[in-house]
């Protein structure tokens, strides 16, 4: 999978697009355990953006997708 994303980066670099991957972190960090320290650094280094559910920060757009909202009436 890191060859694919080097491969996606490498395609689009000065074009002035981007791409986004999405990856549960369980994935990602099974996926660095393949690599080299080398290409884990370069892989963590491209992640722009980590989403977490912990916190309204940390999530998409700070929407928290099929809630209700609360009522403080």
């Amino acid at each position: 999978m890191y060859y694919d994303f080097i491969h996606v980066h490498s395609a689009l670099a000065d074009t002035g697009k981007q791409y986004i991957a999405s990856l549960n972190t369980e994935n990602f960090d099974a996926m660095l355990a393949h690599l080299s320290d080398s290409a884990q650094a370069d892989l963590k280094q491209r992640v722009a953006v980590t989403l977490r559910g912990d916190d309204p920060k940390n999530k998409l757009l700070g929407i928290r997708f099929g809630s209700q909202p609360s009522s403080n009436a």
